[in-house]
Formats: C-alpha cells, sequence, structure tokens
C-alpha cells in the first residue's frame, strides 16, 4: 500500500509539473504575440486557469498610469458570467479584499473556502455563484507591485504551497508584460498625438527626410503648400521642391550637407509647386540622429513667405523710390541756392555797388558842412551793412570757395565765418592735400557740416567745436566734434522730436551721395557727427 501511495503522489506531482509546464509554455507565448495589454492579460488568466482547473480567473491593475485596471477570464457559465458581471458595476477604484491583501502584503495568498465568510467582501457573491477556493500572487517588478492575479475554483482546495512557488515567478512575467505594453500604448498614443498635431498644422509644410535624402513623411501643411498629396511624393527625392536652376547647382544636396555638419540649416529661396508655380520658402532643415551617432534623416520645416517677400520687395522699391526722390530735391535745392545766389550776386549786388557808388558821389557834391552830409553818411552806412548781410546770405545759399577751390577751403571759411557770428571756438583740423571730390559729393559734405554746426549752436550749449577732414586710403570723413551737453539719442521704432529733424536731414544727405552717417551722443557727453564716403582714386 505504502508502494502504492508513493506512487500515485509521484504521478499527481508530475502531472501537476506538466500542467505548469504547458501553462508556462503558453504564458511565454502571449508574452511574445499579444496584440494588446488586455488581450494578453486575458490569455495569461485562461493558460493559468485551464491548465491548473480553475474556474474563474482576474488581474488587477493598480499602476497610475493603468491601461486597463481589471482583467476578467472565467469559463463558460452564467453564474461565472453573474459573478463577473456583479463585480464590474462595482466602484472600480474599490479592490476586494483578496486583491488588496495580496497587493498590500507583497506575497501569494491560498483560501481552501470563501463561500460565506464574512472576512471576505465578494463571499456572499461567491457562495451564491459556486465559487469556493482561492489562491492569488502579487504582480511584482523589483520592488513595486503592480496588481495581483486571483483564481476561484468550485471545489474546497486545501494550499498548496508546491504550486504557489512555481506560479509566484509568473507574477515578474506579467508585470514586465504590463509595463511594456504601457509603454508600447503610450509611445502609440504620444505618437498619434504628434502626427495629429502635425497634420493639423497647415501653415507649415513639416517633413522628414531619411539620411538617403528621400521624402519619408508629408503633413497637411506640406500637402497645402506644395500641392503634392502624401502618396505621390512619400519616397521620392527631396529636390522635387526645388526650382531646375537650384537642383543644377546641387542646391539640395549642399542644404543637407550643412544640416549634417552643423545640426540645422536656414535658408530662404524660391521652390516648386507641383503645378510649376514658384514660392519664396523660409526653410529650417534639422539632422536626427540614433542614439549609437549614427545619421537617421532630417526633419524640414518650411514655410511660404512669398506674400510677405512682395511687401518686403515693394517697400523696397517704394524705398528706393523714395530715395530718388530725396536725391532730387536735394540736387534742385542746391540748383535753386546756386541760382538764388547768382540771382543776388547779378542783380541786386550790382545794384546795391551802384547805389553806393551814387552816394558817395552825392556826399562829394554837397558842402562837407552841409545838413545832408550826415544822411547821405547814414545811407552809406546801412547799404554797407546790406552788402555785408547780403554775402553772408550768400555764402549760406552758396559759398563760392566751394565751386571755386572745393570742399576743404569751403570749410575753413565757413568755419572763420561761424566763429565770428557765434563767438564759438572751432578748430579746423585737415589732410592739406585733401583732394577735389565730385561736386555732388563736396556739396552733401559742406551741407551736413552747416546743419552740424547749425545744431551745435541750437542744442548743444558748448563754447568749442572741432571740424576734421581727413583721407585715409579711398575713404573721406568728416567729423564735428563738441563737448556740449549732448541729447539721447531715439531709437529705430522712435518717432523724431521737433528738433531731431536736422538729424533726419543729415542722414538724407549723406544717403544721396553713397555716405554713411555715424551720430554718437550721450546727455552729458558731447556729440559726434561722422560722415565716412567712399572716394575714387
Amino acid at each position: 500500500m505504502m508502494l502504492m501511495h508513493k506512487s500515485t503522489s509521484t504521478l499527481a506531482h508530475e502531472r501537476r509539473a506538466r500542467m505548469l509546464h504547458a501553462a508556462q509554455r503558453e504564458i511565454n507565448l502571449t508574452l511574445t504575440s499579444a496584440p494588446d495589454l488586455v488581450g494578453g492579460c486575458r490569455s495569461i488568466l485562461a493558460a493559468l486557469g485551464n491548465t491548473l482547473d480553475w474556474a474563474f480567473g482576474e488581474l488587477w491593475n493598480v499602476t497610475d498610469d493603468a491601461l486597463a485596471r481589471r482583467v476578467v477570464w472565467h469559463r463558460p457559465d452564467a453564474l461565472l458570467a453573474r459573478f463577473a458581471e456583479a463585480i464590474d458595476s462595482q466602484d472600480r477604484d474599490e479592490l476586494p479584499t483578496i486583491p488588496r491583501e495580496i497587493i498590500e502584503s507583497h506575497t501569494p495568498q491560498w483560501h481552501p473556502d470563501i463561500a460565506g465568510n464574512v472576512r471576505f467582501s465578494r463571499s456572499e457573491l461567491a457562495r451564491q455563484c459556486g465559487l469556493h477556493a482561492s489562491f492569488g500572487f502579487p504582480l511584482t517588478l523589483g520592488e513595486r507591485t503592480l496588481g495581483a492575479m486571483v483564481f476561484f475554483s468550485r471545489e474546497v482546495l486545501q494550499p498548496d504551497d508546491e504550486m504557489l512557488k512555481l506560479v509566484s515567478g509568473i507574477g515578474s512575467q506579467v508585470a514586465e508584460f504590463i509595463v511594456r505594453r504601457q509603454a508600447e500604448a503610450s509611445l502609440r498614443s504620444s505618437e498619434e498625438r504628434f502626427r495629429l498635431l502635425v497634420d493639423g498644422i497647415r501653415d507649415y509644410a513639416l517633413y522628414m527626410i531619411d539620411a538617403e535624402g528621400r521624402i519619408a513623411s508629408w503633413n497637411t501643411g506640406a500637402e497645402a503648400i506644395n500641392g503634392y498629396s502624401a502618396c505621390e511624393i512619400i519616397g521620392c527625392d527631396c529636390s522635387l521642391v526645388y526650382t531646375e536652376d537650384d537642383i543644377t547647382l546641387g542646391r539640395p544636396q549642399r542644404e543637407l550637407e550643412l544640416a549634417r555638419h552643423n545640426g540645422r540649416h536656414h535658408s530662404e529661396g524660391w521652390r516648386r509647386r507641383k503645378n510649376g508655380s514658384h514660392f519664396w520658402a523660409n526653410a529650417l532643415i534639422t539632422a536626427l540622429w540614433r542614439p549609437d551617432g549614427s545619421l537617421r534623416g532630417y526633419a524640414k520645416l518650411t514655410r511660404d513667405m512669398t506674400e510677405h517677400r512682395r511687401a518686403e520687395d515693394k517697400l523696397q522699391r517704394y524705398a528706393l523710390r523714395m530715395r530718388a526722390m530725396s536725391r532730387r530735391m536735394t540736387e534742385l535745392q542746391e540748383d535753386e541756392r546756386q541760382s538764388l545766389a547768382a540771382e543776388l550776386h547779378d542783380r541786386v549786388g550790382q545794384n546795391l555797388t551802384a547805389l553806393n557808388i551814387n552816394l558817395q558821389i552825392l556826399k562829394d557834391q554837397l558842402p562837407s558842412s552841409g545838413p545832408g552830409q550826415a544822411r547821405i553818411d547814414d545811407c552809406l552806412s546801412l547799404v554797407s551793412e546790406t552788402i555785408g548781410t547780403m554775402r553772408d546770405v550768400m555764402a549760406d545759399l552758396r559759398p563760392p570757395a566751394l565751386d571755386d577751390y572745393g570742399l576743404l577751403p569751403a570749410l575753413r571759411w565757413y568755419g572763420e565765418q561761424f566763429s565770428r557770428r557765434t563767438a564759438i571756438e572751432l578748430d579746423f583740423q585737415a589732410d592739406e592735400a585733401f583732394p577735389r571730390l565730385p561736386r555732388t559729393a563736396e556739396n552733401g559734405l559742406f551741407r551736413i557740416a552747416q546743419e552740424a554746426l547749425t545744431n551745435l549752436v541750437k542744442h548743444s550749449g558748448a563754447r568749442r567745436a572741432i571740424i576734421e577732414l581727413s583721407l585715409a586710403g579711398h575713404v573721406a570723413t568728416l567729423a564735428i566734434r563738441d563737448q556740449g551737453q549732448g541729447f539721447q539719442q531715439p531709437g529705430p521704432d522712435t518717432a523724431p522730436e521737433p528738433a531731431g529733424w536736422g538729424l533726419i536731414t543729415m542722414a538724407e544727405r549723406a544717403d544721396a551721395i553713397g555716405a554713411r552717417l555715424e551720430i554718437c551722443s550721450a546727455p552729458g557727453q558731447g556729440t559726434s557727427v561722422i560722415a565716412r564716403m567712399q572716394v575714387s582714386a
């Protein structure tokens, strides 16, 4: 009898080992081939339940990002279905007694009969559905317990420590499966959100280019801007959207090479649509790398800037017209100044000279002690003052030295007159070998100096100033400096104050002759006006 008993026990042990081996094989297959988390968990429950001969199984997942809170499997049976439905109707955030104790204790548990046992939250329901024994084990991954797997039987069964020991290792496998599938689902969800975001962008063309330069993805914005659908262009060379001239010059490949070398490359230029029309594109290409350092491909972001480009071109053409108009007005102003100065000299000056001669003759003919001598002397004095004033006006309008001798003598003469009128000491520093410049250049530089000195008198409060005129290489430089009170320079977006129009006038005159004007000033630090221009050899 003892031999027979040992033989029966050995056979039972071997049978259970074969069952567990079969269950493990089914579980391994499920862990590698399950299409989703819920289906995989249900297949694992079925594999264990069928091979170990249990009627009902459930998996409880308590991770924060759980995609499946509870998965159930049971044999085809109306009472078992009722047991599952009753649990489904409960609060999903409330764990029943058995899985809660397993999760909190992190250890397997076996209960021979829970039917009618008030200690268990589902004992009465288990009794009504014909369920008695239960066993379960935690789903652990390292120090974490992700949930529990619990099975129920229609029979009253005593604890089987060997079975618990054998199946508890399965808990780690299932936990790894849950974490992996949750991560995969999260990644798919993230990729789907990103795809929806990319496809929802219609103002930008956003697409991927593989390492060989072929288009690998294409969003709706790219389709709207370029005219190609995704099925038409994916797999094509990225040069398809470039103009024929750019393709001939090798620009598509060069831009990818620059992005690979520098990490990214920004460019602007004409691109070609499917219908053959061109648009002005602002593009950014970013190189993408794999963890091992190899090139994965490129991400390209393109925006249609055609309307912006047209507006810029229109604004530029308008600015050129305004600049040409300003130059023409400056030329006309100089012509008018010269004409008015000549008119004053030829007509008014001659008349004043004749009047002065006549008065002098009349004075000589009158008795020296007569009453008319005083009046004649007064008239002669008024005529002399008027002639002097007229000379100053003509000099301001068009100094004769500027036409006859050039910029250097004209500035020296004007500086002397300026000091005499204003009592401001003016130090003139110049290269005596300074050459003659074209008429328009001499006119412009002289007027800049004239305007700068006028502003000095009005605003600086300085009692001394310096005029510098030099030539270094092919660059002529005119500088007017003072140590007056200075001013706060307006920013590029600040409208000029009324007192600042003199600065604008100087800038326009410099622009008209191709010079570069610099105005440096700050409150309490004086002002420097510097004009530089290229001159021919």
